[in-house]
């Protein structure tokens, strides 16, 4: 299951790209959307049908772009695959569930638990507010050697070390588990 590079004509939509280059006329894609950036590009969720049977089918591409005249790349799963991908959409996971309710495998079941898991967490960091104090289920690993996991919480991804008093970005954060230590504002 490797990388697929073509050339993807300047304007040209993601979705427009697809259903051309992977889908064609026998599919619909239903819904579309796109997840956070990795080190490994940028997943594509979305819901396709089968114009013929109705068939849906959930999928996850990962995208990569390059400034070569090869410019885009994908590496294309279905949720019966397990992908690794799970920050997929509200609105989009939201519509798999609905024409597919019932995963067609253990490995669908498993991905759509992490994605229901990452939905929480992402849920749960709207709640934050600045000075809240959290903690992380994991520490987290700096490049001055630091290690913590209790954290101020100062907005986006600006943090304060509850024992350091030092600040502190980390990115992506809200893919994280973690949770409230204190719902008073830190002092």
């Amino acid at each position: 299951m490797g990388w697929t590079f073509t050339h993807r004509n300047k304007g040209q939509t993601t979705r427009q790209f697809f259903q051309n280059e992977c889908f064609g006329s026998s599919w619909e894609i239903v819904t579309d959307g796109f997840g956070a950036y990795d080190y490994d590009g940028k997943p594509w969720y979305g819901l396709a049908r089968k114009v013929e049977t109705g068939e849906h089918v959930a999928f996850v591409f990962l995208t990569k772009t390059s400034s070569a005249y090869m410019n885009f790349g994908w590496k294309e799963m279905d949720e019966s695959m397990g992908p690794n991908a799970d920050d997929c959409p509200a609105r989009v996971f939201a519509a798999i569930e609905k024409h597919i309710p019932v995963p067609p495998n253990d490995w669908a079941a498993s991905w759509r638990e992490r994605v229901r898991a990452t939905l929480a967490r992402k849920t749960q960091a709207k709640a934050l507010v600045p000075e809240m104090v959290v903690e992380f289920a994991e520490p987290i690993s700096f490049t001055n050697g630091d290690k913590l996991s209790r954290f101020v919480y100062m907005g986006g991804n600006c943090f304060v070390g509850v024992d350091t008093k030092i600040p502190y970005t980390i990115r992506q954060w809200k893919n994280n588990h973690f949770t409230v230590v204190e719902k008073e504002m830190a002092r």
